[in-house]
């Protein structure tokens, strides 16, 4: 009994002894977390610093719209470019994160001073980790220092900071500024419509038509303001999207033109959209016919001359180039009224497949209430706006000439209206039900003359020729005048449009829709005869539109 009691004294010896030196080696390994006195100014210094070059960073990040140092071609009147040419170059909100570290954990060492306190401090390097919160901006600084008095250490590493400033909520604000944009009403303007002020000011800065400078603060004292600009000029950035479903909407770069493609419309990975900004566009056309019929034959010539179009508005181009559609989808292209508006009525060109790759005005549905212009299209390929009013005058001619068989022979082929195949006055109804998010409408009842849907938006749109007609199409809905002009010794003939009979030596004006072929002819059908010989006579047709 006593050798247990003995055997239990010495383990309990033993276990006092393996305690004590487990103590001491863990007090002479660890950092001295307290050694009994107060270092409170110290860790004060050290958190004002934190606080401190923590605002100043995010004001500078404020000032530059979330860059330390803004990138050389973004400055713009001491702020960065969020914008540039219609491209949207805004940065990421976190990718500010590392820049603003580097540049803290610099000024925050320039900014701990100990020459002021009755310690000794020794003490590394800080190395912070900053997160943009809702509210606040965390700051988690890790810096060891020693703090040494009569003996004894405390020792201090981690650092829990906030700033009182919403960065996160301040960027968003400014993110959906530059959205806004890229929409279809957006206006210079008026460039805070329909933004969600969440609390804070907003305000903007017209430098130009093209360039705007943002603002957005916190409602305080002295707050906090972010701060960034946005520039509209042109641009010729190709926009490239991979749709990863139907329906959907591809945008050109600058959201002024929009195709709908509704399933199962088109299949394709990628689809493309850019902008040129030529000044012109040009057709080589059939402008003038000119044919005498003599008896039973007709000898024909076409004087053919290019036909331009003064450009105001940009060149819309999508692809993939040919690339067709199941069934026709829309398009609509506007226009800033308060930059660039328009003089008068307008129209659509086109160039592709279609048009054999010249351009050629299309039928379109304008809508001049919200600046645009729709069409059906059936793929990919150039369109643009064109103002009638900046167009000069065009014309087209028929010239008809009636010759004798023979000095002795007077009879002359009797000549039928070459435009009998033409049947004016049909017309149809398009209903066009768009995504009433484009804010352009909702549906369009339009008439367009002489051709079905089915047919027309899938033939080719061409200039039609003929030995004894010309065709020519307005660019706009217009009024075209259209002369019927009688040569020396015609006794019978007449002019055509459009089926529509016109009298030797008469004006006659005629409303017409923009895209539409229109056909214009003229018949010598018989000439005045004297008592020695058998006269030629003529007639000429020529209509002037734009």
């Amino acid at each position: 009994m006593r050798a247990q009691l003995a055997m239990y004294a010495v383990l309990g010896v033993l276990l006092l002894l393996i305690v004590g030196l487990l103590g001491y080696i863990f007090f002479i390994s660890s950092p001295p977390a307290s050694a009994g006195f107060d270092s409170s100014d110290v860790e004060f210094m050290i958190s004002n610093c934190i606080k401190k070059i923590g605002k100043e960073g995010l004001d500078i990040l404020g000032k530059n719209g979330n860059y330390m140092e803004i990138p050389a071609p973004l400055i713009f009147q001491g702020a960065s470019y969020w914008i540039v040419e219609h491209a949207n170059v805004m940065p990421v909100l976190n990718s500010s994160v590392g820049s603003f570290q580097e540049w803290f954990d610099r000024k925050f060492m320039e900014c701990t001073d100990y020459s002021d306190f009755n310690y000794e401090i020794s003490a590394g390097r800080g190395v912070s980790s900053i997160s943009y919160g809702a509210e606040t901006v965390i700051f988690d600084v890790f810096y060891p220092v020693n703090v040494s008095r009569a003996g004894r250490t405390k020792y201090l590493a981690d650092f829990h900071e906030s700033v009182d400033v919403k960065y996160r909520r301040a960027y968003e604000r400014a993110r959906e500024i530059v959205n806004a944009h890229f929409g279809i009403e957006f206006d210079y303007r008026n460039a805070l419509k329909g933004i969600e002020k969440d609390g804070f000011g907003i305000t903007y800065r017209i430098i130009d038509e093209n360039n705007l400078v943002f603002s957005v603060s916190e409602l305080i004292d002295k707050p906090f303001v972010f701060s960034f600009a946005t520039n509209l000029d042109k641009s010729l950035l190709k926009r490239t999207v991979r749709p990863d479903a139907l329906p959907y909407r591809l945008f050109s770069p600058d959201k002024k033109a929009v195709v709908s493609i509704i399933p199962p419309a088109v299949q394709s990975d990628e689809l493309y959209s850019w902008v040129d900004y030529s000044t012109d566009a040009s057709a080589n056309v059939a402008t003038s016919v000119a044919y005498t019929v003599q008896g039973d034959s007709v000898d024909s010539s076409k004087s053919y001359s290019d036909i331009g179009w003064l450009l105001s508005y940009p060149v819309y181009v999508f692809g993939p180039e040919n690339l067709l559609f199941s069934s026709p989808q829309v398009l609509t292209i506007s226009w800033d009224d308060s930059k660039n508006p328009n003089l008068g009525p307008v129209g659509l060109l086109y160039k592709g497949a279609r048009s054999n790759g010249i351009w050629i005005p299309i039928p379109a549905f304008e809508d001049y209430l919200n600046n645009s212009v729709s069409t059906l299209v059936t793929g990919f390929s150039e369109y643009t706006i064109i103002d009638c009013a900046r167009q000069g005058c065009k014309s087209a001619e028929v010239s008809a000439t009636s010759k004798p068989k023979s000095k002795s022979k007077c009879s002359m082929m009797r000549f039928s209206d070459p435009s009998a195949d033409f049947q004016p006055g049909q017309t149809l109804a398009v209903s066009l039900l768009i995504d009433p998010t484009l804010h352009l409408f909702t549906s369009v009842s339009v008439s367009k003359s002489s051709f079905m849907l089915s047919e027309y938006f899938f033939k080719p749109y061409v200039y039609e020729e003929s030995e004894t007609a010309v065709t020519f199409i307005p660019t706009c809905d217009q009024i075209v005048v259209v002369s019927c002009i009688a040569g020396s010794h015609l006794k019978h003939g007449s002019c055509d449009f459009n089926g529509e009979y016109l009298a030797p030596g008469s004006i006659r004006e005629f409303n017409v829709e923009g895209g539409v072929s229109q056909v214009l002819t003229a018949s010598a059908s018989e000439c005045e005869m004297s008592k020695k010989k058998c006269n030629s006579c003529s007639i000429k047709a020529v209509a002037s539109y734009k």
